[in-house]
C-alpha cells in the first residue's frame, strides 16, 4: 500500500470546536488506522476527546435522520499545509466550529497533501471506517496539482465523467469572456472542472466552479469565500437533524496554582454530571520555572447557564476548601 508520507493527523481539538463527548479514543481503531497507513505523522493532545461509533451511509442526498448517526470528519488537502508554509488552517478551522456550533462536531480532522494515491487511500479509510459525512476542502481547481476529484472518486471506487450539468453551468459563463484565446484557455479548464465521480450531484458555486457530494462525500474549494456559503447551504440541509443546535459558545479560561492531581476528581465530576450537553471542561498544565500552573476551561454553551453556575461554584470550592489560588489573566 502506498505510504502516507505526506499526511497529516490532527487528533487535537480546534479551540472548542471537535468532539466534546469525552470519552476515551477506541485503541482497536488508532491501531487499525495505522497499521494502515504506516508513515502517516500523528499527533494527539490527551485533553482532546474522541468517539469512535460505527456508522454508515451511501447516500448522495442530504442525509436524513431516520436513516443514519452522525460522525463527520473534516479533511483539508494541499502541499501548503503540511509543508507548514501556511502560519494556520482557517478553513479547518471554521469548519470544525461550524459544525460543532449546529450540534454535529467533528469526529476526525486531518491535514493531507495533493497526493492522488493518498488522497484516494485517506478516502477509503474514511468510509471504512463508517465517518459519515465526510467534508474535504481544498484542491479542486484546475491545475496539475489539484486531485481532490479523481482521488475522491477513486477513493470510493467510482470513474470519472463530464457531469453534464456541472459543463453546461461553466460553459455559460465562457460567453462572457470576449477573447477567444482567453476563451479557449477557460474552456479547457472547464472541460477538466467538469470530470467529477460519476453519480456525483452538485453543490451550488455563485463564485466560480460548483462542489460535489456522493457517498456522503462533500467536496468544497479551498478558497474561504466559496467555501464559507456552500458548506454553511450543506449544513443548511442538515438542519433538521440537529434542529436546536449548539448556539453560541461561551469560552472561559481560569487558572489553578496546583498540579493537575489535586483537581481530577472535581473535574470529572463536573464532566459526568455536564456529559451530552455539549459542556466541556478541559485542564491543562502550563508550563512556567517557578511553581506548577494548570487553565481550566470551561467551554459552555450560552443556553446551558446552569453548568457555568456550577464551574463558578466549583472555582470557589477550590478556593475555599482546598485553598488553592484561582484567578484569571
Amino acid at each position: 500500500m502506498m505510504p502516507y508520507s505526506k499526511a497529516i493527523l490532527l487528533f487535537n481539538s480546534l479551540s472548542f470546536s471537535v468532539g466534546l463527548a469525552s470519552p476515551l479514543i477506541c485503541s482497536s481503531t488508532f491501531a487499525h488506522f495505522c497499521r494502515t497507513f504506516p508513515t502517516l505523522s500523528v499527533s494527539s493532545s490527551r485533553h482532546s476527546h474522541k468517539h469512535f461509533t460505527m456508522i454508515a451511509s451511501t447516500s448522495s442526498q442530504p442525509l436524513s435522520p431516520a436513516s443514519t448517526q452522525l460522525k463527520p470528519a473534516v479533511v483539508t488537502i494541499g502541499d501548503e499545509l503540511i509543508f507548514g508554509e501556511r502560519p494556520s488552517n482557517q478553513n479547518e478551522r471554521w469548519m470544525c466550529q461550524q459544525l460543532y456550533k449546529r450540534g454535529i462536531p467533528a469526529k476526525l480532522v486531518i491535514q493531507i497533501g495533493d497526493s492522488l494515491d493518498d488522497i484516494s487511500q485517506l478516502i477509503a479509510y474514511l468510509k471504512q471506517s463508517q465517518y459519515c459525512p465526510i467534508f474535504v476542502s481544498g484542491g479542486m481547481g484546475a491545475t496539475h496539482d489539484d486531485q481532490t476529484r479523481e482521488g475522491i472518486a477513486r477513493g470510493l471506487g467510482l470513474e470519472m465523467e463530464m457531469h453534464g450539468e456541472c459543463w453546461g453551468i461553466l460553459e455559460h459563463r465562457l460567453k462572457n469572456v470576449a477573447e477567444k484565446d482567453e476563451q479557449d484557455a477557460m474552456r479547457h479548464e472547464a472541460m477538466r472542472l467538469a470530470m467529477l465521480p460519476k453519480g456525483c450531484k452538485l453543490i451550488a458555486n455563485e463564485l466560480g466552479a460548483p462542489g460535489f457530494v456522493v457517498e456522503s462525500v462533500h467536496a468544497f474549494p479551498g478558497f474561504p469565500k466559496m467555501l464559507h456559503a456552500m458548506f454553511e447551504g450543506v449544513l443548511d440541509g442538515m438542519a433538521e437533524m440537529s434542529e436546536e443546535g449548539v448556539g453560541d459558545v461561551e469560552v472561559e479560561d481560569y487558572y489553578v496554582e496546583s498540579g493537575e492531581a489535586r483537581l481530577l476528581k472535581v473535574v470529572e465530576e463536573f464532566e459526568r454530571k455536564w456529559k451530552g450537553r455539549s459542556v466541556s471542561l478541559g485542564i491543562y498544565p502550563v508550563a512556567e520555572e517557578q511553581g506548577r500552573k494548570v487553565k481550566l476551561r470551561l467551554r459552555c454553551p450560552a443556553k446551558e447557564a446552569g453548568a457555568r453556575e456550577e464551574f463558578m461554584q466549583m472555582l470557589e470550592d477550590i478556593k475555599q476548601k482546598m485553598q488553592l489560588k484561582v484567578y484569571r489573566l
